[in-house]
């Protein structure tokens, strides 16, 4: 596997389009994750 800047340039444009199609699951994940990252969560 390649640095991680390839793997990025490979799947971006996957994950935008996955987005679109799944934004409900996106913004999900966005609020789980920054609820965890308070201070004092983790």
């Amino acid at each position: 596997m390649g640095h991680y800047h390839d793997v990025m340039k490979e799947t971006g444009a996957a994950g935008l389009d996955l987005r679109k199609h799944i934004p409900a699951v996106y913004s999900g994940f966005s609020e789980m994750h920054k609820a965890a990252m308070e201070p004092g969560e983790v």
